[in-house]
C-alpha cells in the first residue's frame, strides 16, 4: 500500500491495514514521502507516522500546479531534502531489477 494510501484512512486504521507496517505507528522514525504523496493531498494524517520526512529533489520538481504547491507550503511538519549516495542508487537499482527478473 502506498503513503498515500495509508495517509487517506484514519490514523488507527492506517497501520493495521498496512501490510508491512508495524503494529504501533510511533516505531516509525522517519518517513520517505514521494510524489504521488504530495500530489494527491494525502499527507496531512502521516504526521503521527513519523518524526522526521524525507524526499529528494526531483519529487519537489514534480510539483508544479499551483494548488499543490500551496498545499505543500501548508503542511503542519517540514520535509528535509536528501540526494541518494551512489552506492545507495545502486543497491536500489540492483534491487528492483531482482525483483523484476522474471
Amino acid at each position: 500500500m502506498s503513503w498515500a494510501g495509508i495517509a487517506s484512512k484514519p490514523a488507527g486504521a492506517a497501520a493495521a491495514s498496512a501490510s508491512d507496517a508495524p503494529a504501533n505507528p510511533a516505531e516509525h522514525k522517519t518517513c520517505v514521502l514521494d510524489a504521488n504523496a504530495l500530489i494527491s493531498g494525502n499527507t496531512l494524517n502521516i504526521h503521527s507516522y513519523a518524526e522526521k520526512f524525507y524526499t529528494i529533489q526531483e519529487v519537489f520538481d514534480e510539483i508544479r500546479d499551483k494548488q499543490s504547491r500551496q498545499y505543500l507550503n501548508s503542511l503542519p511538519f517540514s520535509i528535509e531534502v536528501k540526494e541518494c549516495s551512489e552506492e545507495s542508487l545502486r543497491a536500489g537499482v540492483r534491487y528492483t531489477a531482482r525483483r523484476t527478473d522474471g
